[in-house]
């Protein structure tokens, strides 16, 4: 990424989840690490879905169902916590590479913050 880039997904990042890897969105009624320990010992649990609570966890807050088996599938593969900051970070790149070349496209070309911000927000992380 330029500087630009970087800094535009890092302000997105900081706003998602204050940088914190475990950070579970706040409705959920589970503290972060009682979250994260729920998910990563139960394979059973309904990680996508959180049974219909649909809550945003981790770097970038992932709460899109597809894109939250993705992220724990890619824990599991590596055999690491869902809430390892390298994972996440690696499947934070391998989703912008694969999945959003679009917005990998702007943060390594641009020099605008500002359009790195708003790609990422409008587009990776996508909020309702």
């Amino acid at each position: 990424m330029t500087p630009a880039g970087a800094a535009g997904m890092m302000g997105n990042i900081q706003a998602e989840s204050a940088f914190m890897a475990n950070n579970v969105e706040n409705r959920c009624p589970l503290a972060d690490e009682a979250y994260t320990i729920l998910v990563d010992a139960n394979p059973d649990y309904d990680f996508a879905k959180d049974n219909g609570g649909y809550y945003g966890y981790g770097l970038c807050q992932w709460t899109y169902p597809p894109r939250k088996i993705a992220l724990r599938n890619y824990a599991r593969e590596r055999g690491v916590s869902i809430s390892d900051i390298f994972m996440q970070l690696d499947f934070m790149h391998h989703e912008l590479i694969t999945e959003f070349p679009s917005v990998w496209r702007v943060l390594t070309t641009t020099d605008s913050v500002k359009d790195a911000s708003d790609i990422v927000m409008e587009i990776y992380e996508n909020p309702a």
